[in-house]
């Protein structure tokens, strides 16, 4: 993409939509409007994060008075704060920690702005990648979205990607946007600069996370040598048998003890939402700081169990900002108002129990991996934020994505999502962004 050195010695003076923000849902809105013919720019929002809590031996030294550094917010209550809540302030944003995993929304799920269709318990986990060969996935990310948009030296005369910029404001009139102020972090940070362009909460929620790894029961193990050596098998059809056994053949190690190939992809297993167990689990391998295996141990034999419930929206849950409390980027950080509900407790301690349960059924707890819920945040799948309904009392956009009463201020990304959801919520969002896309599309005058 090129990139000139500084933002203002060639900032394009005339454009149809400016997108701040540059992870998989900008970059929804981006390749489908270039697609459309419609000339923009992608760049970088800075989305500030949560403080991080830091337990201390009494012993240790502490301030006697109140003494706030860079990124910590004095007006956040404990009690009603997101701690694991955390954002990524990168070009593809959220996306370069995307898991890819877009499991289908349950009926109990899903807006009813949109039509629903009908979706299929134990299924194989629904990926946004590409499996280019055997041994090599190219997963989704805001480049995949942009195809050759992305290209670094792309030239494409209806689309620019400025990296290092902030936007730091809107300026309204008139139910309207007039511009917006932008900032050079790399090369003018003191300084901003306006650009114009034609286009332009409460009840937050957030899932509830269970989390523990699993090493393979021995018995399993012992099944596929079986399986390896003589083709035959209780579990798998004949030719399901003959093709593990083939291929064990062509790419088993001898003096490897374990009968699975050492290019085997991870296990990408998920249990669906239902109105009985009202969440979903995904059984396979992430990459989270958190799930790390041990040296010592073979990663085939261990696997991840996460179940993801949702939360009740309602209106006390919200994100409040304050001028005064900014992040390291002099952006106004979020305070986080959140409690569950009764309701939402007990959903979560029978999640916990299902996960337990179903952990058994495979093997042994990972030590140091044994069952437990994750901090409130952990998810990182907030939504509501600016949620998406018909009514101005309980919503702040419309379907496709207007904000009400503003003519050219389009908002997409989860904070659309108006329902407690307990699927991953990037291809949600992204549905969301296509429909607010074409709207944009058709009410800007054609292009030339």
């Amino acid at each position: 993409m090129a990139v000139p050195p500084r933002a203002t010695d060639s900032f394009p003076a005339d454009l149809d939509v400016v997108i701040p923000g540059s992870g998989p849902i900008g970059a929804v809105f981006a390749r489908t409007l270039v697609d459309k013919g419609r000339k923009g720019d992608l760049r970088l929002l800075s989305v500030p994060t949560s403080k991080e809590y830091m337990s201390r031996d009494l012993s240790s030294w502490s301030p006697k008075s109140a003494f706030c550094r860079t990124g910590q917010n004095p007006s956040q209550d404990d009690s009603v704060n997101l701690p694991a809540s955390a954002a990524t302030r990168v070009i593809g944003g959220m996306g370069s920690h995307w898991t890819c995993c877009t499991p289908r929304q349950h009926e109990l799920e899903r807006s009813e702005l949109f039509d629903n269709d009908q979706a299929s318990a134990v299924q194989s986990m629904p990926l946004a990648c590409t499996p280019k060969h055997a041994d090599y996935i190219e997963w989704s990310c805001s480049t995949t979205i942009l195809g050759n948009l992305s290209a670094p030296n792309s030239t494409h005369p209806k689309f620019r990607i400025w990296p290092n910029m902030q936007c730091m404001k809107l300026e309204l009139a008139k139910g309207e946007v007039t511009k917006m102020t932008v900032k050079d972090i790399l090369h003018d940070p003191s300084g901003t600069f306006e650009i114009k362009a034609k286009k332009y909460g409460h009840f937050m929620t957030e899932q509830t996370l269970s989390f523990c790894q699993v090493i393979l029961k021995h018995g399993f193990a012992e099944e596929f040598n079986h399986l390896r050596k003589t083709g035959e098998s209780e579990r798998f059809t004949a030719e399901e048998a003959k093709e593990f056994k083939d291929r064990m053949d062509a790419t088993w190690d001898r003096l490897d003890p374990l009968p699975f190939p050492l290019n085997d992809p991870d296990s990408q297993v998920c249990i669906r939402f239902s109105e009985d167990k009202p969440w979903h689990m995904q059984i396979h391998r992430d990459a989270f700081g958190y799930d790390e295996v041990p040296h010592g141990i073979d990663q085939r034999v261990v696997v991840d169990l996460r179940s993801f419930g949702y939360t009740t929206p309602k209106k006390e849950n919200r994100v409040t900002f304050k001028p005064d409390t900014n992040d390291g980027f002099g952006m106004p950080q979020p305070t986080f108002e959140f409690e569950m509900t009764k309701g939402d407790r007990d959903r979560c301690d029978d999640m916990f129990v299902d996960m337990v349960a179903i952990a058994r059924l495979l093997g042994g707890f990972l030590p140091g991996a044994e069952p437990k819920y994750l901090p409130m945040g952990s998810a990182l799948h907030v939504c509501g934020t600016y949620r998406a309904g018909t009514g101005v009392d309980k919503s702040v956009v419309d379907k496709t994505g207007k904000v009400h009463g503003m003519g050219n201020l389009v908002l997409g990304g989860c904070g659309v999502i108006p329902t407690g959801n307990a699927c991953n919520p990037t291809l949600t969002a992204a549905a969301f962004a296509l429909a607010a896309a074409d709207e944009l599309d058709s009410v800007l005058p054609r292009p030339k």
